[in-house]
């Protein structure tokens, strides 16, 4: 996270940002480095879904909700 954040931060990666970080584990290092950098961070819990599809629609969902492309 902190890598690709600060390629985006020096323009070694242009053309993007970072709008949200999504983790599938909650103590997950990602979720902690977006939060104290202002970016948007978001833990789904794999064990709130009956199968992987209802997880991976509730991404989705959240990835529609935030504009995420």
């Amino acid at each position: 996270m902190a890598a690709i954040h600060g390629a985006i931060q020096s323009g070694a990666i242009s053309n993007a940002n970072l709008s949200c970080v999504v983790s599938n584990k909650r103590d997950a290092g990602g979720l902690a480095y977006a939060a104290s950098h202002g970016i948007p961070a978001r833990f789904i819990d794999p064990a709130e879904y009956t199968t992987r599809e209802a997880y991976d629609r509730a991404i989705l969902e959240l990835m529609i909700v935030e504009r995420i492309d």
